[in-house]
């Protein structure tokens, strides 16, 4: 441990090695003949330790309450902020399903449609080779005679 010289405030030369317990300061020797007479007095190092723990007690009964209720604040905000931002999902989700429902509706029907019409070419097709085959074989027929 390294210690330190700490003058008096009154005292200047002299070492500050005790606590004052009635004053709650430091002070040196020579305070207690004087300025400090019948009051009781702590060890230095005692008196740090002490004030170490009323730092903390503070710690523990100020600061630790306010973080809970900081922290209880961002719960309530953030559950508030997933409210807010389920309800304009729902919201699209419902959109985007309408939407696919009419795409696939819209698609199907112009498959439908597209079906019908290489059905009828087919049947065209059929028909034009049917009528190209009996020309040729009129032609034939015509050529040979």
């Amino acid at each position: 441990m390294e210690f330190t010289f700490k003058p008096c405030k009154i005292h200047p030369k002299h070492q500050m090695v005790l606590c004052c317990k009635k004053c709650e300061t430091t002070i040196c020797a020579i305070c207690t003949t004087r300025e400090h007479a019948g009051h009781e007095f702590l060890d230095l190092e005692e008196c740090n330790i002490r004030i170490r723990l009323e730092q903390i007690r503070k710690i523990r009964d100020n600061v630790l309450p306010q973080s809970e209720l900081q922290l209880q604040k961002a719960k309530e905000t953030t559950k508030e902020t997933k409210q807010n931002v389920d309800i304009p999902r729902s919201v699209m989700t419902e959109k985007a399903t309408r939407i696919k429902e009419i795409v696939d509706s819209i698609l199907t029907e112009s498959l439908r449609e597209l079906i019908m019409l290489l059905e009828k070419w087919i049947i065209k097709k059929k028909k034009f080779r049917n009528i190209s085959l009996r020309c040729k074989l009129y032609t034939r027929n015509v050529h040979f005679r």
